[in-house]
């Protein structure tokens, strides 16, 4: 089984959180199977200084900032077809609810920014932790995938 893990960037406030990210490279690498790194090649919504929490006034890319976690073996997203994956994780981190929705700013009516690539997802979608918040939008898009929201 070959398994997409969805990076928003680098950091558990403005990206993916890292912790979640390495133990699921590692959770479905002890299963026996392979995972891929994929991210968007967009700027983050905005970038916070993890110390103090406060905006920073510059830009980050998701993709090279998620790059940092993956050591550099990750894709862009747009060079990943649903075909080539069995399932899809999209790891927590506020970043993953600011960057992939607009659910984070606008509530659970936010649309989901990557909804054209999950409108041809045949593979299982799993999501954790922030990036649940994503699931109400991803259910609005009436999905033949089925989303759940729980814990193991």
């Amino acid at each position: 089984m070959k398994i997409g893990i969805l990076l928003s960037g680098c950091g558990v406030y403005d990206g993916a959180e890292i912790q979640e990210t390495v133990l699921t490279m590692l959770a479905i690498k002890e299963s026996g199977h392979d995972y891929v790194c994929i991210s968007i090649d967009k700027p983050q919504h905005h970038v916070i200084n993890h110390l103090n929490g406060e905006v920073m006034n510059e830009s980050r890319n998701m993709l090279v900032e998620a790059a940092r976690i993956a050591r550099g073996d990750i894709k862009n997203i747009m060079e990943t077809g649903p075909a080539e994956l069995d399932a899809l994780v999209i790891p927590g981190g506020f970043g993953s609810a600011k960057n992939f929705t607009k659910w984070a700013f606008s509530g659970p009516d936010g649309e989901i920014v990557f909804s054209q690539f999950c409108e041809c997802w045949q593979a299982h979608l799993c999501v954790m932790c922030e990036s649940s918040c994503a699931c109400e939008s991803i259910r609005r898009l009436d999905l033949s995938c089925k989303s759940d929201i729980g814990f193991r």
